[in-house]
């Protein structure tokens, strides 16, 4: 594994304090904006071939591949629905999802505007093409660098926390956005929290950093984007009652088998899963 030093792409400085560790990599925090990063991190070329397999190399080898979930597609139509409206996403516009995974946010999306939108995914593991493409979703692995096809929305869910520099490669997507094109992002916020309270594992070295609200919309506008709307939702990872039946559920796990701590169902930030919808404009600050 070649390790390599880096700094953080937000602020561009080396200034970092030690935050936390796991599977033998180390994540600092950046002494002026906050973001958590990994450093050292695996060099480009390794990232990305860990990316087509899966396969994330450190004193444990972590496979984060995952699979399909329908529940996955439902919970998109939820959030869908509180960013747009369903006369927003009409016939004759397009919509690129990179790192599409298994596919769930296009279905959505084509649920969501009556197939009124051409869908199509990007996504680097061929498993997970693979899998879409049983679904007649329209996924293949797109060189961005290379492709000059523009769209209406090009969307990153659980992508932004995988690259490298984000700032340039956000920078990278303005170009393939039309005029007055948008930008959907998912990704955590959780840098401005202490360690102990950072939903684990990691996935190191996947994950590369971790910010938070603040630092990816100053990002957005600096490079040329307005926001339209951000809205945060309990984490994923963390228990949710929203049923009788959960509810008896939870309750057995607690008062009969006594596997479930109370910091598990009533965490102490548990709004940590960020959607950013953001508008391309003409005159970006840099």
């Amino acid at each position: 594994m070649n390790l390599i030093p880096t700094s953080c792409y937000n602020c561009n400085i080396l200034d970092s304090e030690y935050y936390d560790d796991e599977n033998g990599y180390t994540y600092v925090k950046c002494v002026k904006c906050g973001l958590v990063y990994l450093n050292p991190r695996p060099a480009n070329e390794e990232i990305s071939a860990a990316n087509e397999s899966g396969l994330h190399k450190g004193e444990n080898e972590i496979n984060i591949t995952g699979f399909y979930s329908e529940k996955k597609v439902n919970r998109y139509l939820k959030i869908l629905s509180h960013f747009y409206n369903k006369n927003e996403l009409a016939s004759k516009m397009n919509w690129l999802d990179i790192g599409c995974g298994f596919g769930e946010f296009m279905e959505s999306i084509v649920a969501y505007s009556n197939s009124n939108l051409e869908v199509n995914g990007s996504e680097p593991n061929m498993q997970k093409v693979d899998s879409c493409k049983k679904r007649k979703l329209h996924v293949d692995f797109i060189d961005l660098y290379a492709h000059y096809k523009t769209y209406n929305f090009v969307s990153l869910l659980n992508v932004y926390s995988h690259i490298p520099n984000p700032k340039e490669f956000l920078k990278k997507i303005k170009e393939l956005l039309k005029p007055g094109g948008e930008l959907f992002i998912e990704t955590g916020h959780s840098s401005h929290l202490p360690a102990k309270y950072h939903h684990k594992p990691y996935y190191a070295p996947d994950h590369l950093s971790f910010a938070n609200q603040v630092i990816v919309e100053e990002i957005l506008k600096r490079i040329g984007f307005n926001i339209i709307k951000t809205k945060i939702y309990r984490h994923q990872q963390f228990i949710s009652i929203d049923s009788i039946k959960s509810f008896i559920y939870y309750c057995y796990k607690f008062f009969i088998k006594r596997d479930l701590s109370i910091a598990e169902i009533f965490p102490k930030f548990p709004k940590r899963d960020m959607y950013i919808r953001a508008k391309l404009v003409d005159d970006p600050k840099e």
